[in-house]
């Protein structure tokens, strides 16, 4: 778990916020994101190779950018980012550097110098919790994570999460939408099938309405029968005809 909060301590949004150049960590991946820091890593003999375009600064805009020892860093010398910076210092005139971190609140410049100390996190970290939510079995292919299961309210059994043939599960948000009514007051393209034809309160075949037997939609007469007229008026056809195959009608 040291190691864990150590890699997030090495974190380019994670050093903005640690020298008070933002106040939150959301404001630090703002900065970060939009072109207002500058890094300058090192090589693999510890020299800087100041010979390339500006002066060997890179204008990083990834705030996940895990810094080397001995990276450098500043705000980027255009005037918003320095007005940003100036802003942000003085939201933060007084803050307690780690032992592993430098910075120049006159030049905005600074560097990461090692690992930081597990006794100076930036944050309280409560890792019974840790372990909690990232401890469990592997759940994706991107790494661990808990198992997450949900129940039907008032008993155990599991709302199981595979695919339900298009059917739409009994969940609490599902139930609660189908009683309000969300979405079935659209028009046009949006309007889902299930009100095509009907008013905006009797959806059809909802299975989560109250006091009504569910029946298959094919069940139900909501369609209504069709309509035969006959060219001679003297041999109409009979009152009672059904549907017969490939939607021709025929006699009873």
């Amino acid at each position: 778990m040291d190691i864990f909060m150590q890699l997030l301590e090495s974190r380019l949004d994670n050093f903005v916020w640690r020298v008070g150049l933002a106040p939150t960590m959301a404001a630090a991946r703002f900065m970060v994101r939009k072109h207002h820091i500058q890094i300058m890593p090192p090589k693999s003999d510890g020299s800087y190779d100041e010979t390339r375009y500006n002066d060997g600064w890179i204008t990083q805009v990834w705030p996940s950018t895990l810094l080397k020892v001995g990276t450098k860093i500043r705000v980027r010398t255009k005037k918003s980012s320095q007005g940003m910076g100036k802003a942000g210092h003085e939201r933060e005139p007084n803050i307690d550097l780690p032992d592993n971190v430098t910075w120049d609140r006159e030049q905005m410049e600074g560097s990461y110098n090692g690992v930081c100390d597990t006794e100076q996190l930036g944050i309280t970290v409560d890792e019974d919790l840790l372990f909690k939510w990232f401890g469990g079995k592997r759940t994706g292919v991107k790494g661990m994570g808990r198992l997450h299961m949900r129940y039907f309210p008032g008993t155990y059994k599991e709302i199981p999460t595979d695919y339900n043939g298009g059917r739409i599960r009994e969940t609490p948000e599902n139930v609660a939408n189908m009683k309000l009514g969300r979405g079935l007051n659209r028009y046009g393209r949006r309007r889902p099938p299930c009100m095509w034809g009907r008013p905006n309160t009797d959806p059809l075949n909802s299975p989560y309405a109250e006091n009504k037997p569910k029946r298959a939609w094919w069940a139900k007469k909501v369609f209504p029968g069709p309509v035969l007229r006959s060219r001679n008026q003297h041999r109409p056809y009979a009152k009672d005809v059904v549907p017969g195959r490939h939607g021709k009608s025929g006699k009873i």
